[in-house]
């Protein structure tokens, strides 16, 4: 009997996630109590087929409410990797692919632009014959790339490595090596300052290029750097082959500039005057003359200096490399930024230009999804969540549990969680069309739309640093909450509350509360974890907390970091970070949000066996902590196990259930798990 209706439920979970992508009611007129029993259904079988009943949840509890994920969703295909956010990823790509093949809505401006830019991406076979040639005259622009120029003719002694890299920034706002970025000012989040920056390291992280298990992926960089000089460049197979191998040797050798990317501090930038950095890397680097070519005059205000370590060695190596690799390295970075390579696959194609269309108009994208599929009662009911959970902290604040806070520094904690607002990423009070005006994009020309978009970025970063900074917006589209340091503010992506994935009114709340309400609470967490806890109620950084709390603290992090280092991935113990943000605020998140479910349990006058799910047989409470286990369901395909967890802050997904939940009694209490079990050990690391 199961068995049919799994397949009749499997068949109505299709219905809604198409109908969803089209925005078109999937169940019609349906009864609506009808309609939510169906719903409750199908949460139920999707929940219990992800189960492994057999295991003991006070011995492996990721293994009990994740035991069959992995058989379900194997990671044999593109990207090879499986989770809820990859799913919830995909219907949200489903969604603003729909939106942008729309013919039929009444667009503003600024969607006909993004509409344009798109299809100018999905055209780019158009330009087949003529990309070598547009390419070739971006370098003019700055110059010669000696791969492209016979040795003869590209003189070394002409080539400016700081004037080049200063134009390109100036004009592009692309950043290779070293430059300024124009971000909120740390100690006064009123201004902005410039901030000397290094370049994003293509691969991400200093440690794909040093461990040896990181071997294939340094490998494939620098197959992709050769292929893309053969085809676009129009290089021989050799020339190839020794530019491409002497390109990545350059890169490697500025990521090794770097320090250790686990061993994470904080705000190791000074404020200098320009005068005081000119002085200190001068001759060698002239800052100065940077500023000049980059601004079009010396700024008067200080700025932040980098780690005098990293900053150093960077310019050894530039003056320690010939200027031919230099150079080749140089040019080769700023083309990468208007390359699209067309794939055989035409999907695989529309999964490109949506990724670039992200990049560079996530804010626009989010404000279509949002007005498309976000209904008011939806946005209503995370507001009062969101309360639920704040109050909850401001319990816990005014307990016995949190009394290793003294006196002050709880009163300056209850300041900062009064001022802390949480908003959804709508962009409804955003005029696009008046922030995007200058802009103009065609549909058949996908380099051209790209310079146009990247002079434009130029221009606003410069146009930015004499302005009040604008309230936050993320760079490309997130898929869980963020907390914003210099606003004190959360900001909840419009991808996590696509219907029926993580939030629906026919869901028990325990689902609700253990998944959004979870995330929520994660990043209300992050305001006082290692990196918020030195930021005020106004987002400024300071010192606020007294020496007595900050050593408890300091203790309960230690507590965390000996416990994580116990856990083995992959045949490996995992690394020892200095910062245990993350897993404070998984800790203390899972805490905050079921104890926010639990007041809202108790208070609720509604029928509490809606709490419960058909065919399933947990109460509530136990359903709340399967819930947020199965988060952290995924299946990664081997190769890239090893990359996934240098890539991510955060510990592998098994190690988000078992951590945070063996450190939690009262999960041990709704289970009836004996004290000394895996899933309840004697020592606990407890903060907030």
């Amino acid at each position: 009997m199961f068995g049919t209706l799994k397949w009749i439920l499997v068949l109505l979970l299709l219905r809604v996630s198409v109908a969803w992508t089209t925005s078109i009611d999937p169940f019609g007129d349906i009864n609506q109590r009808y309609k939510q029993q169906l719903l409750r259904y199908a949460k139920s079988a999707e929940m219990r087929n992800y189960m492994d009943e057999d295991v003991d949840p006070c011995s492996d509890f990721h293994q009990f409410a994740c035991g069959h994920y992995k058989r379900l969703n194997p990671p044999n295909y593109y990207p090879y990797v499986n989770n809820p956010f990859e799913s919830i990823s995909n219907a949200l790509s489903r969604k603003i692919s729909v939106v942008l093949r729309d013919k039929t809505s009444v667009d503003t401006l600024a969607e006909m632009k993004v509409k344009n830019f798109h299809e100018s991406c999905m055209n780019v076979g158009i330009l087949k014959n003529t990309y070598p040639e547009k390419l070739r005259e971006i370098v003019e622009e700055f110059g010669k790339m000696p791969a492209l120029e016979d040795d003869e003719i590209w003189l070394t002694y002409e080539f400016d490595w700081l004037k080049t890299i200063a134009e390109i920034a100036r004009k592009y706002d692309i950043r290779i090596i070293l430059g300024f970025e124009v971000k909120v000012d740390t100690a006064n989040s009123r201004i902005h300052r410039l901030h000397l920056a290094m370049q994003d390291l293509p691969l991400g992280s200093k440690l794909i290029y040093t461990q040896e298990h990181h071997e294939v992926y340094r490998k494939m960089r620098q197959d992709n750097i050769a292929e893309l000089l053969r085809s676009l460049l129009g290089l021989d197979e050799n020339s190839s082959e020794k530019i491409a191998h002497e390109i990545f040797d350059f890169e490697s050798v500025l990521a090794m500039a770097r320090t250790d990317t686990n061993s994470r501090t904080f705000f190791t930038k000074s404020l200098r005057t320009v005068d005081d950095v000119h002085n200190k890397y001068f001759p060698h680097f002239d800052v100065k003359r940077m500023l000049t070519i980059l601004l079009g005059y010396i700024p008067t205000a200080k700025i932040y200096d980098l780690n005098s370590f990293e900053t150093e060695r960077i310019i050894a190596a530039i003056q320690t490399t010939p200027k031919r690799v230099v150079a080749n390295y140089i040019f080769f970075n700023l083309l990468e930024h208007f390359i699209v390579m067309k794939p055989k696959m035409s999907d695989e194609l529309e999964h490109l230009c949506l990724m670039r269309t992200k990049k560079y108009f996530s804010n626009i994208m989010d404000d279509m999804v949002y007005r498309k599929y976000i209904t008011p009662q939806m946005e209503q009911d995370v507001q009062q969540m969101w309360h639920t959970i704040k109050a909850s902290f401001q319990r816990s604040l005014d307990s016995v549990k949190l009394s290793w806070m003294r006196p002050l520094t709880r009163h300056m904690a209850k300041l900062k969680l009064d001022a802390m607002k949480l908003e959804i990423n709508s962009h409804k009070e955003d005029n696009f069309d008046l922030e995007f005006q200058n802009i103009t994009l065609n549909k058949h020309d996908l380099v051209a739309n790209l310079k146009e978009i990247c002079t434009w970025k130029a221009q606003q970063t410069r146009t930015r640093l004499g302005e009040k900074p604008r309230p936050h917006n993320e760079a490309v589209m997130s898929f869980s909450p963020v907390y914003i340091l210099h606003e004190n503010l959360i900001k909840v992506p419009v991808a996590m509350l696509q219907p029926y994935y993580l939030w629906s009114d026919s869901y028990p709340n325990a689902l609700k509360f253990a998944t959004l309400g979870f995330f929520i609470s994660h990043e209300l967490i992050h305001a006082f974890d290692e990196e918020g806890r030195l930021f005020d109620a106004n987002g400024n950084n300071r010192q606020w907390w007294d020496f007595y709390t900050q050593e408890y603290f300091i203790k309960g992090t230690q507590c965390f970091r000996s416990q994580y280092q116990e856990y083995i991935y992959d045949g490996r113990h995992l690394s020892e970070n200095l910062s245990q943000s993350e897993n404070i605020a998984d800790n203390g998140g899972i805490q905050l949000a079921f104890d926010a479910y639990s007041d809202w349990y108790h208070r609720s006058r509604l029928n509490i066996e809606l709490e419960m799910l058909p065919r399933l047989n947990y109460t509530g409470k136990q359903l709340f902590f399967i819930a947020y286990a199965q988060l952290w369901c995924s299946s990664t395909h081997p190769m890239l196990r090893n990359y996934v967890t240098t890539m991510d802050e955060h510990v592998p997904d098994r190690f988000r259930v078992i951590g945070p939940l063996s450190n939690f009694l009262e999960f041990s209490k709704e289970f009836s798990c004996d004290l000394d079990t895996p899933m309840n050990p004697l020592e606990k690391c407890v903060i907030y």
